[in-house]
């Protein structure tokens, strides 16, 4: 889906745009030429442009639509339209930190249009952590299943985080507001997706651990904030000694946390270079609607 041109500023080649954002990165001429050489054909003939709102460079390639049971279509532009700067960043951890087999399932998991943003967002726990030296990708879990992310640091526990990404909240929530205006209410529900289903699809992944040995986390790359006591009444019961954090983040370094221990949560915040805040929670009144 192309984007409406009254939101487009200017426009340009993928691989200009790409190289231009990597020279703002610090990143050499030799490993940007490299960089674009190893993505796939189907990304590098992606046409890019500059949106007006943000004035960021993005590329047409992302997840279709998101279709609406009314039939109705939704378009997101980090979804549908990724932007320039991530893609940049993920390639140059990616090359520089992933073994040769984890990179080319990386590559071919990208050139996927419909995986494509999950794909980038499983690199959002890494983006602000100076030193990413022996970080480890799909590492064993419970049951043959695997990891997302093994990062050590000397003299201290590893932390294991897994990466969710859920977009079917999302849509949940679309198809609420859309009832909603259908029936003329014209305040908007606040979320209802249910945060249990998430942490059991992934408390199975680890297995039991003292937080002394290895922190387990799981990274929601969450598109709506989450209800707060909800959430926290759902990982005292279902997360025990299993997962001991669960953070909520994007792109940016805020995120939110919910865990264990207090200084289990803030050694967490530190290890990943984040800043603690409670912008991914509200607090649901009885009417069903957001007090934040």
């Amino acid at each position: 889906m192309q984007m409406d041109p009254r939101f487009i500023k200017a426009r340009d080649r993928f691989d200009a745009c790409f190289a231009r954002e990597a020279r703002g990165r610090g990143i050499t001429e030799p490993e940007i030429s490299k960089l674009i050489r190893l993505l796939p054909t189907v990304i590098r003939n992606a046409d890019c442009f500059q949106d007006t709102l943000t004035g960021l460079w993005r590329y047409y390639f992302g997840t279709p639509p998101i279709s609406l049971q009314s039939g109705r279509e939704v378009v997101g532009a980090d979804l549908q339209y990724p932007q320039m700067r991530i893609l940049v960043m993920v390639m140059h951890v990616a090359d520089t930190y992933l073994p040769p087999h984890c990179f080319t399932r990386f590559i071919d998991r990208l050139a996927h249009r419909k995986k494509h943003a999950e794909v980038l967002a499983e690199f959002q726990p890494l983006m602000h952590r100076s030193d990413l030296t022996g970080i480890q990708n799909e590492v064993s879990g419970y049951a043959k299943k695997t990891i997302d992310w093994l990062i050590p640091e000397t003299g201290k526990q590893p932390l294991l985080i897994e990466v969710k990404c859920r977009l079917v909240d999302l849509i949940e929530s679309l198809e609420s507001l859309e009832f909603a205006q259908s029936l003329g209410v014209k305040e908007i529900p606040a979320p209802r997706h249910d945060p249990a289903i998430m942490l059991r699809s992934t408390v199975d992944k680890f297995v039991e651990r003292n937080p002394a040995d290895a922190i387990q986390c799981v990274w929601v790359s969450s598109h709506l904030k989450q209800e707060m006591s909800e959430t926290r009444n759902k990982f005292e019961q279902l997360a025990g000694k299993r997962i001991h954090v669960v953070i909520f983040g994007g792109w940016t370094s805020d995120v939110s946390m919910i865990g264990i221990a207090p200084e289990v949560t803030q050694e967490v915040a530190r290890r990943l270079n984040v800043n603690l805040t409670d912008s991914y929670f509200f607090m649901r009144d009885t009417r069903g609607l957001s007090n934040t």
